[in-house]
């Protein structure tokens, strides 16, 4: 059962006129939330019984019938307090009696004493049962709740334990952060019950991929800078030595509940110099190019293509700060009498053109190639170059890497 249900102190119930219910009432329930806002009303209001003009379809033509006139159904307001006399009804449809795309999932109808009938999941139903007795001819036995999770209503044991604790996840919504309240080094609860501790407020440098621009398009990347909230999650051990550290990003506080600490952790220094060497904590200073002398191909064990160790890509410079990426491929041909595969040699082709524009934004434009490095252009059906191990080592490739003002230097590949 989830241990995060919002149980509010009010809820509000619509209605539709059904016939296989004891009161003739199914019930849609909603509630008021800790800002007294009603959540789920706009689909509430579409739902439930907006009353009867009357009119019916009769010999080929819509007439009004007097006697089927008649005003919405009444929606009440109940505080949602432990109460006791909820009886399992029946089920309600949904698999069993479906079909198609858009089938409903299994659903049980309840009866609330309050006089009106709702549904739960059959998920929702098995933990009652778990957690209480139904008893026949007189219903579920012990009190109980309506609480959310998210969307999703589920009626709660009030003698669970994860009641309790739902009480708790309840309360802290409530609960509220400010700027005045950080201090760099402590630990933070979420509304979502998470703990992470508080590292500062930095600029925080990013490259944006605007995936709805094609991916000729020199705009696609765009460098920006933001101020954030740093947070790291704590590990279990407390221990860093690895120089690893899980960061959270936030541009504010309102996922936050309380302060749990008043005075910074013993592994904050460490934490924050493993910070200060993250790609996104330093400013873009340039492009710095070094020579491919010592190239080390790894054959993927899936496909026949050649990578470099570490992921780093090879380049050719084209000027300025625009440079060529190139892949290499290899061409086999297997002989199905020895079993054996021979290495024909490798394609050379170019991959993406790439670099920095004007105010450091840098760009990547793929070159349009098929899967075996032919040109895909209608009229250009030239089978590529091969070449051997050697003669790919002998050429003059570069290594592409973004400078830091920190210093340090990330692979232009891994950069975006």
């Amino acid at each position: 059962m989830n241990e995060q249900l919002f149980i509010p102190e009010k809820i509000k119930v619509g209605y539709q006129e059904r016939a296989d219910t004891y009161t003739k009432k199914l019930g849609y329930v909603i509630y008021y939330d800790n800002k007294g806002v009603l959540r789920k009303e706009k689909s509430w209001r579409g739902w439930i019984d907006k009353g009867s003009d009357g009119k019916e379809w009769k010999n080929g033509q819509y007439v009004i019938n007097p006697d089927k006139i008649r005003g919405p159904l009444d929606t009440d307001d109940f505080s949602n307090e432990p109460i006791e006399g909820f009886v399992i009804n029946r089920g309600g449809g949904g698999v069993r009696e479906s079909w198609g795309w858009n089938t409903r999932h299994e659903f049980v109808r309840v009866f609330d004493p309050r006089g009106f009938e709702f549904e739960i999941s059959i998920a929702n139903l098995l933990y009652i049962l778990q957690e209480s007795n139904s008893i026949k001819g007189k219903g579920l036995e012990g009190e109980f709740v309506y609480a959310w999770a998210g969307p999703t209503l589920c009626l709660l044991p009030v003698n669970s334990a994860e009641y309790k604790k739902c009480e708790v996840y309840t309360k802290l919504q409530d609960g509220k952060v400010g700027t005045k309240d950080l201090v760099a080094g402590c630990i933070y609860e979420t509304k979502k019950q998470e703990k992470l501790i508080y590292m500062g407020k930095f600029p925080w440098h990013i490259i944006k991929n605007n995936y709805r621009k094609n991916d000729t398009e020199v705009d696609k990347y765009t460098y920006q800078t933001k101020p954030q909230f740093i947070f790291v999650k704590p590990n279990k051990d407390n221990d860093y030595s690895n120089g690893q550290i899980d960061i959270v990003v936030l541009p504010g506080l309102t996922s936050f509940a309380s302060r749990l600490t008043t005075e910074s952790v013993d592994e904050y220094a460490t934490m924050m110099d493993i910070l200060r060497k993250n790609k996104h904590m330093s400013k873009v200073v340039r492009l710095v190019s070094k020579p491919a002398d010592e190239l080390k191909m790894i054959k993927h064990s899936y496909q026949n293509y050649m990578q470099f160790e570490a992921g780093q890509g090879i380049y050719t410079h084209l000027g300025g700060d625009n440079y060529m990426q190139h892949m290499i491929s290899t061409e086999t041909k297997h002989n199905y009498t020895s079993n054996k595969t021979e290495v024909l040699g490798h394609h050379l082709r170019d991959y993406a053109e790439c670099g920095f524009r004007e105010k450091l934004q840098p760009y990547k434009r793929y070159v349009q190639n098929n899967n075996r490095g032919y040109s895909s252009s209608f009229f250009d059906f030239n089978k590529p170059k091969l070449h051997t191990e050697e003669q790919i080592k002998a050429m003059k490739f570069l290594y592409l890497y973004v400078e830091l003002e920190s210093g340090a230097l990330i692979p232009f590949n891994q950069f975006i």
